[in-house]
């Protein structure tokens, strides 16, 4: 009887040869995937807290006079930049500053669409008019976040093309 014993063992562990690689083929790539979105999510939760600190922290600046009259769009975002970690961020983020003499005016002029998408990027002018003494302003700034996965997409795009437009926004009042 322990003759056979180890004999069929031995046929059993030949038989289990490759299953490892069997069970990996069918698990390993949906592991993959789900890493992969988790961390693309985080990054572009982390890009998102930056935009709307970044939004805060201009539009700290604008309403205690800190940003000089002769400033241009270009001075501004630079200025801005320095605070976001994003590649090429003066061609990829983009800036929009209005003001106006009541809230209710101001309200108006904000740029969103229907969807709380601001209307403020590529295929949108900027405007960089800070205001003067007690005037309201707001600010927006965002950015496009193109997704490396593509179902991505369909679950959190916001954009026609399916990128999600990422976006700071700050409402404050000119200090006199």
């Amino acid at each position: 009887m322990r003759v056979g014993l180890p004999s069929r063992l031995d046929r059993r562990r030949q038989r289990q040869k490759g299953s490892v690689a069997v069970e990996f083929a069918i698990v390993g790539g949906w592991l993959i995937v789900v890493l992969g979105t988790i961390i693309e999510t985080g990054i572009f939760l982390i890009v998102q807290f930056n935009l709307q600190n970044a939004a805060e922290t201009a539009g700290r600046r604008i309403r205690t006079n800190q940003v000089p009259s002769t400033a241009t769009l270009s001075d501004f975002k630079t200025e801005i930049c320095a605070g976001i970690a994003i590649y090429d961020c003066a061609n990829k983020v983009y800036v929009d500053v209005r003001n106006d003499s009541s809230f209710t005016g101001l309200a108006a002029k904000i740029p969103f669409r229907t969807n709380e998408v601001p209307e403020v990027g590529p295929d949108h002018t900027e405007t960089f008019a800070p205001g003067g003494s007690a005037q309201w302003g707001s600010l927006i700034v965002t950015f496009d976040w193109d997704f490396s996965f593509p179902f991505m997409n369909a679950t959190f795009g916001n954009l026609p093309n399916g990128n999600r437009r990422l976006f700071g926004l700050s409402i404050y009042k000119n200090e006199q």
